[in-house]
């Protein structure tokens, strides 16, 4: 079956409220400190880099789970502003995602959350009443991070079949995501792994994920081998690291002084999107993500990414 596709990326993945704090310092055991700043944001990796391909130009959907809430009300508000079409299951016995975030001056951060709804989307959410906006998109992005691996597979399924790429975030050790916190099974993860066109990890996904202390060659390469036909690292302020079956490449990141890196992962994913949907080379894909990600450093908020002519002047100016 042929389906027209109408948007550019549709995500599939968590969504809520991040209530941040800013404090002159992270909390150690059985300390208290003191925020000077409180911000009540929106978040969620998907919804997040999702926010950051609209802010470029694309046309962007976000399907997931929010609870019968105020807050959920606040958040297909927001997705509206951002010209992000939303497709909700509304979860009645269960709240709207939240996170609560610590960020010191030097924009390191605590994280603690209830993912709420986002835990009891099922893969029968996604088939029975996602299937038709999935093949409609030419992307197709989820994650390893909060909702259900076996949702995030349904997802990939119906897009691998409609001819629609799939793109996977994986935001943190995936065993560690697998044992302790019960997102699936690792059976589930392969297949994730091997239906995906496009893996991207934080580098401590991708340490967690081959078990090693250090990032190297061999590491991504054990990665390539699980599946995917490209694996895209991010290493911070050293940039990223791209590998397909015959090129890897090394694409140095951005100097800068980091305010807030809490969401850059996000705006990177949404920056690597848009330069592989343009058609462009490895180098300006990754050199275009890389800015994206840096620019949101330089901003307090999560969903603080920078439009096109945002990250086009920073990239002339950091030159």
């Amino acid at each position: 079956m042929r389906f027209n596709k109408k948007y550019d990326i549709v995500g599939l993945g968590g969504c809520g409220v991040d209530l941040r704090a800013k404090v002159p310092k992270l909390p150690s055991p059985n300390h208290k400190v003191i925020a000077t700043q409180l911000e009540i944001s929106e978040g969620g990796v998907t919804s997040n880099n999702l926010v950051q391909v609209a802010k470029l130009g694309l046309r962007a959907a976000w399907i997931g789970a929010l609870g019968n809430d105020s807050w959920a009300k606040h958040l297909t508000d927001k997705f509206k502003k951002a010209k992000i079409n939303s497709f909700p299951v509304y979860v009645s016995k269960a709240p709207t995602q939240q996170f609560w975030i610590a960020t010191d001056p030097k924009g390191e951060w605590n994280m603690v959350g209830i993912p709420g709804a986002t835990r009891k989307l099922t893969s029968s959410h996604v088939r029975n009443k996602f299937y038709k906006i999935i093949a409609s998109a030419r992307h197709f992005h989820t994650e390893v991070a909060v909702i259900p691996l076996a949702t995030a597979l349904e997802g990939a399924e119906i897009a691998k079949k409609s001819g629609t790429k799939i793109l996977v975030d994986i935001d943190d050790d995936p065993w560690y995501l697998i044992e302790k916190e019960k997102i699936g099974t690792k059976k589930e993860f392969l297949r994730l792994l091997k239906l995906a066109d496009i893996v991207k990890l934080s580098k401590t996904g991708a340490l967690g994920l081959t078990k090693k202390k250090n990032i190297s060659q061999k590491v991504i390469e054990k990665i390539l081998k699980m599946g995917p036909k490209m694996v895209v690292v991010t290493m911070a302020e050293k940039g990223c690291i791209v590998v397909t079956s015959d090129k890897i490449l090394h694409i140095p990141g951005f100097k800068i002084k980091p305010f807030d890196t809490v969401g850059a992962g996000d705006a990177f994913m949404g920056g690597l999107s848009y330069g592989l949907l343009r058609g462009w080379d490895l180098e300006k894909v990754g050199q275009f993500a890389n800015a994206c990600g840096a620019f949101k450093c330089t901003q307090f908020g999560t969903r603080s990414s920078g439009d096109l002519e945002e990250i086009n002047y920073f990239i002339k100016s950091h030159a």
